[in-house]
C-alpha cells in the first residue's frame, strides 16, 4: 500500500512540474506577443517614428523606430544595385549572377568579392570542382581556383 501511495505522489509531483513549466513558458511567450505600448493618442512608437531610450542606470542606447510610411526602395546611391553586393545590375547581367541575391551560388562569399578579390566563379559554389566550397577553401588557406594554398 505504501508503494502505491509513493508512486501516486511521485507521478503527481512530476505532472505538477510539467504543468508549471508549461505555464511559465506560455506566460513568457505571451509577454513577447503582447501589443506594443501606445501613447496618449493610441499610437505605437512605430506609427509615430519616436525614439526610445532605456531607463536610467541601464546601457545608454537609443533606438529609432522607422515609421511605416517611410519611402521604400533602394538606398540612395544604390539604385542600380538591388542586392547591395557592390555589383550594379548591369554587371550582374554581364557576369550572369542574380541581381536580387548578393551571393548567387550560396557559398558564403558575395558576388563582388568572388569576381574582384578571389577571381572565382560567382555562379559555382565550388569553382575548381574539388568537392570543397570556395569559402571553405579560403577560410582554411587553400586556393579556391585550383591546387595549392593561398599566397
Amino acid at each position: 500500500m505504501q508503494r502505491k501511495t509513493l508512486a501516486i505522489s511521485l507521478v503527481t509531483v512530476v505532472l505538477v512540474l510539467i504543468l508549471g513549466g508549461f505555464l511559465f513558458w506560455f506566460s513568457q511567450k505571451n509577454d513577447v506577443m503582447s501589443p506594443p505600448p501606445t501613447d496618449s493618442e493610441g499610437q505605437t512608437s512605430a506609427e509615430t517614428g519616436s525614439t526610445t531610450t532605456p531607463p536610467a542606470g541601464e546601457t545608454d542606447v537609443s533606438v529609432t523606430i522607422i515609421p511605416e510610411d517611410r519611402p521604400r526602395g533602394p538606398l540612395p546611391g544604390f539604385e542600380n544595385d538591388r542586392d547591395l553586393d557592390n555589383l550594379t545590375d548591369e554587371e550582374e547581367a554581364q557576369y550572369k549572377t542574380n541581381p536580387a541575391d548578393s551571393d548567387t551560388d550560396g557559398d558564403g562569399i558575395n558576388d563582388d568579392e568572388e569576381i574582384r578579390v578571389w577571381k572565382t566563379d560567382p555562379t559555382k559554389a565550388d569553382t575548381d570542382e574539388d568537392g570543397f566550397a570556395d569559402a571553405v577553401e579560403i577560410m582554411n588557406g587553400y586556393n579556391p581556383n585550383g591546387n595549392g594554398t593561398l599566397e
